[in-house]
């Protein structure tokens, strides 16, 4: 036979599991848009497609946690001195996000702040007009971010929506070269691929 203490315990329990399941909500999301590569180390650069898959945890009526996995490419055309051909980089990255919300009827508005690393596939051909030169660098990035958004939910179990999402993607390039005296010498140089994405966005909540 339980003790009172025993049955009190296991009442507290259960009061605190179904609050703390029914705080907590599960969205998943797909967006789809644009990506403008507006830092300035991608000056010239062309606007690209971004595809975006979001998982959301909601703790609270006003805060969640939302996890991203993105991709996105651009590419440009290079004329330099002496110099011709074309660019392409393609980027994949994990995104782990804190978000505040408010939501009055069946519309919410939201702004998050978070981290991210990014993978970039860097692709540079070119040409002098005798030779062809091609740089391949797959490099890591790492940088902050900031998303806006507004949501709008049909019904409990699905949502549509919009939102902009500003970031940093800084990574460090190391060049080899030949010196004066024929010596190979390195040089290090840190680049922001980062810029802007919008997108539409459909989802479920369960």
């Amino acid at each position: 036979m339980l003790s009172s203490k025993k049955f009190s315990f296991i009442l507290l329990l259960t009061a605190l599991l179904t609050v703390y399941s029914n705080a907590y909500e599960n969205r998943l999301s797909l967006g789809a848009g644009v990506f403008y590569p507006n830092s300035e180390d991608l000056d010239g650069w062309k606007d690209g497609t971004n595809i975006t898959f979001g998982y959301t945890r909601k703790l609270s009526k006003k805060f969640y946690l939302q996890f991203d996995l993105s991709g996105h490419s651009t590419d440009t055309e290079i004329y330099e001195t002496g110099f011709a051909g074309d660019g392409k980089i393609k980027t994949k990255s994990i995104e782990v996000l804190g978000v505040f919300s408010h939501q009055v009827e069946k519309v919410e508005l939201y702004i998050g702040i978070g981290v991210g690393i990014y993978k970039n596939e860097i692709t540079l051909n070119l040409t002098d007009g005798y030779y062809k030169y091609r740089f391949k660098d797959d490099g890591r990035g790492t940088g902050g971010l900031v998303k806006v958004g507004i949501r709008y939910t049909p019904s409990e179990s699905a949502f549509i929506g919009v939102f902009l999402k500003a970031f940093t993607n800084n990574q460090d390039i190391r060049f080899y070269y030949i010196d004066s005296y024929g010596h190979i010498d390195s040089l290090e140089e840190s680049y922001d691929f980062g810029g802007t994405v919008v997108n539409l966005e459909a989802g479920i909540t369960f």
